[in-house]
C-alpha cells in the first residue's frame, strides 16, 4: 500500500509539473528558477501526405490519330442460331438472360471487357444475332484479328454456357474488321 501512496503522490508531483511548471525528483515537489525554465516542445508537425505522381503518360498517337483520341477496331459479326426461335425474346427472362450470356461469352473470348461489346440486332432466320465487340488501342492484350479468325472458325467453342447448348448449332455467317 506505501508503493501506491508514492506512485500517487509522483504521479500527481508529475502532474503539477506540467501544468505549473515545478520540477519533480521525489514525491516532492520543488520550484524551478525562471532562469532556467524553458518553453515547452512545440507539437510535432503533422507529416503531409505524400504527393500523388501523375499518370503515366497515354502513348503517342498513331499518324491518323489526334492527339487525345484513342483509336478502336471494331468486330461485327452475324452468329446463327439454328434451334433457337425468334419467339423466345419475347419473355422478358429469357430476352435479358440471353442477352447477357451471349455479351459475357463474345467478351471473353475476345479478350475485352462486357463494356465494349453490343449486340445490335436479333434477326429472324435461324435467329441470327448481330453485334460488334470494340478493341480500344489502349488494350494491348487484346486482339481484333485473333477473335475473327475465332469467332469465324469456331463459334460454337465461344458459346460454352449450358444454356446455349439448347440453341441448336451455332455457326458465324459473316464477320469484319472495322477501324
Amino acid at each position: 500500500m506505501h508503493h501506491l501512496r508514492d506512485l500517487h503522490g509522483c504521479f500527481w508531483a508529475a502532474y503539477i509539473t506540467l501544468v505549473r511548471g515545478f520540477a519533480c525528483v521525489s514525491a516532492t515537489p520543488t520550484t524551478k528558477s525562471a532562469a532556467s525554465k524553458s518553453p515547452p516542445p512545440s507539437p510535432p508537425t503533422p507529416k503531409s501526405p505524400a504527393t500523388p505522381l501523375p499518370p503515366p503518360p497515354l502513348p503517342p498517337p498513331s499518324p491518323h490519330q489526334a492527339p487525345g483520341q484513342v483509336s478502336v477496331s471494331a468486330v461485327s459479326s452475324t452468329i446463327s442460331f439454328t434451334g433457337l426461335s425468334l419467339d423466345s425474346f419475347d419473355d422478358p427472362t429469357f430476352n435479358s438472360t440471353f442477352r447477357a450470356e451471349f455479351v459475357a461469352q463474345l467478351a471473353a473470348a475476345a479478350n475485352v471487357s462486357t463494356a465494349v461489346v453490343y449486340i445490335t440486332s436479333i434477326a429472324d432466320g435461324s435467329t441470327q444475332v448481330a453485334s460488334v465487340v470494340e478493341f480500344p488501342s489502349q488494350f494491348s492484350a487484346a486482339s481484333p484479328s485473333t477473335f475473327l479468325a475465332e469467332i469465324s472458325s469456331a463459334t460454337s467453342s465461344i458459346f460454352t454456357f449450358a444454356s446455349f447448348a439448347s440453341y441448336g448449332t451455332i455457326t458465324s455467317s459473316s464477320g469484319s474488321i472495322s477501324e
